[in-house]
């Protein structure tokens, strides 16, 4: 028997080409992605509240990948930040090792994330980036209720 060895390397950016570029700059000025724009930006601005199922998530994850830092001997970095309405957990280390015993820590930040996925650095190193949903916008009569002066 021989040794199989199957390697791409598909790391390189693609180029677009000019059909293409066409495409994507008609959606950009479209009015529909204007609009659409338009709604993201009103929905970051609208009031937000503690989501308490987030809270709560946020609070049991940060002590359990703690440990995994402190085991593995990487970095933490947990964030709740007030003025963007965002929480994050990150751990950076130059990799990533999970045996069978870590398989329930990540279901957990799975199951308990917003969304969750690993990026490099500047440094070579991987990160975890963890999105919790903290928060959650207030209803309209919540707002009403929270701002009434009666």
């Amino acid at each position: 028997m021989e040794n199989y060895i199957y390697e791409r390397d598909y790391s390189d950016k693609f180029e677009l080409d000019s059909e293409t570029e066409a495409k994507i700059d008609k959606i950009l000025s479209s009015p529909e992605f204007k609009l659409e724009l338009l709604i993201c930006e009103v929905k970051n601005n609208l009031p937000r509240k503690v989501n308490p199922a987030g809270k709560a998530a946020f609070e049991r994850l940060v002590p359990e990948l703690d440990k995994y830092a402190q085991e593995m001997g990487c970095r933490i970095k947990a964030e709740i930040d007030y003025s963007h309405n965002i929480a994050t957990i990150e751990l950076t280390d130059v990799e990533f090792e999970f045996s069978a015993k870590h398989f329930d820590l990540i279901k957990a930040a799975a199951q308990n994330s917003a969304t969750f996925g690993f990026e490099s650095t500047d440094k070579n190193e991987m990160r975890w980036k963890i999105y919790i949903n903290y928060f959650e916008d207030l209803t309209d009569f919540e707002h009403k209720k929270t701002h009434s002066h009666s």
